[in-house]
């Protein structure tokens, strides 16, 4: 029998490093769902701020045709400057509510572009670490034999008649 202690003592840190790399694949599988969550979260933004758009693209269109209708009567005199101006700034105020509105989406679309990265980067962890299990797992297996060749049995009975040792 040899002596097992270095041995045991290198098994017990390969287990240790085994449930540290599980530790480490639970953090990461934690990340990747978060980034998920965090994309679906983004996603649902993007939709209401094209639902906002629409909304800013009819009221835009309400205030053009108010701004006809005050220039019509305008011309004929029966209408005020006054109410032309109103509505004249209202068209303004619905083309920059949708110029903002645009921005907003190509700003989303562009966030959701980098959380499918993230998404990605965070499913790429996933696999490392889980691939770092392995190798750690192999390493423990590698221990383990050597351990359980720390009894050293003869592959047949019988009595040792002559040892040659060279020390």
């Amino acid at each position: 029998r040899l002596n097992s202690d270095q041995i045991k003592a290198r098994r017990d840190a390969a287990l240790a490093d085994v449930a540290q790399g599980r530790s480490d694949l639970a953090v990461k599988k934690a990340q990747a769902e978060r980034s998920r969550a965090t994309r679906l979260r983004a996603n649902s933004t993007l939709k209401d701020i094209l639902a906002q758009r629409e909304r800013v693209a009819a009221q835009g269109e309400d205030a053009q045709r108010t701004l006809a209708r005050q220039k019509e009567l305008f011309s004929r005199g029966v209408g005020t400057q006054q109410a032309l101006d109103a509505a004249r700034t209202q068209t303004e105020v619905q083309t920059a509510a949708a110029n903002s509105a645009e921005a907003q989406v190509a700003s989303t679309r562009a966030e959701l572009l980098g959380l499918d990265a993230d998404v990605s980067l965070a499913v790429a962890q996933v696999a490392t670490a889980e691939a770092s299990i392995l190798q750690r797992e192999a390493r423990l297996k590698d221990i383990e034999i050597d351990l359980e060749r720390t009894d050293i049995r003869s592959p047949v009975d019988g009595v040792v008649v002559q040892r040659q040792v060279e020390l």
